[in-house]
């Protein structure tokens, strides 16, 4: 996701937007709430950023349970 950054695409595939995949990381890996919320704040917006790249159409899969990044 990180390499989509300033280019566009006619069709955009998000795949494995799975819990515990996305965010990448866990909560033993931050010393408060704060920082962990930052984190999680960071990478919504680099999911938002991947997905607002296409130009006709966006798609988010999973397996299992869906990112809590993702909204409802």
């Amino acid at each position: 996701m990180h390499r989509v950054k300033g280019l566009e695409f006619d069709y955009v595939f998000a795949v494995a937007v799975n819990k515990k995949v996305l965010p990448f990381g866990t909560r033993a890996d931050f010393e408060d709430d704060i920082s962990l919320e930052e984190f999680r704040n960071g990478e919504k917006c680099l999911l938002y950023v991947t997905l607002t790249r296409a130009r006709k159409s966006a798609c988010v899969t999973c397996y299992g349970g869906l990112s809590e990044l993702v909204g409802k």
